[in-house]
């Protein structure tokens, strides 16, 4: 079922880049900051409070347009999450965001958000499928407010590299605007891979690259960009983080 899933997923992302292979994309080197902190309030529920940040790196002259470094967006998210067995997982939420925060063209979202998680535990290796649904209220500056859902699809896998919880991880999601503003119904894709490591008692340290396409405009030109991704996550009481892996216990990926 997992291959299934997999497979199919990859066929969506590739018909995602051939509809866009003629369009007038533009890329740039960015970053891409998080923290995540999680208490595990019981065996099997925990609560995750988690702050995300894209900023575009350097200036860009482009067509005769200017693009500055900048703040693309602010992402914070609480999700409360239930731990079904070795395999399953639920959670729901709320979660803010807030595109071009410091710029006269800002656009407040407020989501709501619920999920379900499928694992495959293995020695050393975790394949992972997750599927969320996103309830989306925007407010602009100029413009009245509206609202839409979202779907969204991860597949990846986490390997355990040595003994000392050193890991390497890959993910790939696939976005769909299922109704409300959106300038395709494939909205989006994001690709990361990176490695994690333990900080003695100081929690988990996090670094790789990602690639993220966004639909900008109904013309379906992409943004695109190459993000240094980099998180740190910690988990209390600190005991949990020797024995639970801060990517799969914080449930959000």
């Amino acid at each position: 079922m997992f291959m299934k899933n997999l497979l199919l997923f990859f066929v969506a992302v590739l018909l995602f880049s051939k509809e866009n292979i003629h369009a007038q994309d533009l890329y740039f080197g960015s970053a891409a900051p998080s923290v995540s902190i999680t208490g595990t309030l019981k065996n099997h529920l925990d609560i995750n409070l988690l702050s995300v940040s894209k900023i575009r790196l350097g200036n860009y002259d482009i067509k005769q347009v200017q693009y500055r470094s900048q703040v693309l967006e602010l992402y914070s998210q609480l999700l409360l999450s239930y731990k079904i067995n070795a395999h399953w997982q639920i959670a729901g939420g709320y979660g803010f965001q807030r595109n071009n925060p410091f710029d006269d063209n800002w656009r407040n979202e407020h989501r709501l958000v619920q999920q379900v998680s499928f694992i495959v535990p293995g020695k050393g290796l975790r394949f992972y499928n997750r599927f969320r649904l996103e309830e989306r209220w925007f407010s602009y500056p100029t413009a009245s407010s509206a609202f839409g859902t979202r779907a969204r699809y991860q597949a990846g896998l986490i390997k355990k590299l040595n003994t000392n919880n050193v890991y390497w991880q890959i993910n790939d999601e696939l976005y769909a605007i299922t109704s409300g503003p959106g300038n395709s119904f494939l909205s989006e894709n994001w690709i990361y891979t990176g490695i994690g490591f333990p900080i003695k008692s100081l929690g988990h340290w996090e670094t790789g690259f990602g690639y993220n396409s966004v639909v900008r405009n109904t013309n379906k030109d992409l943004l695109n960009l190459l993000l240094l991704q980099v998180s740190w996550s910690y988990i209390f009481p600190s005991a949990k983080m020797k024995t639970i892996h801060p990517v799969m216990h914080s449930r959000h990926f």
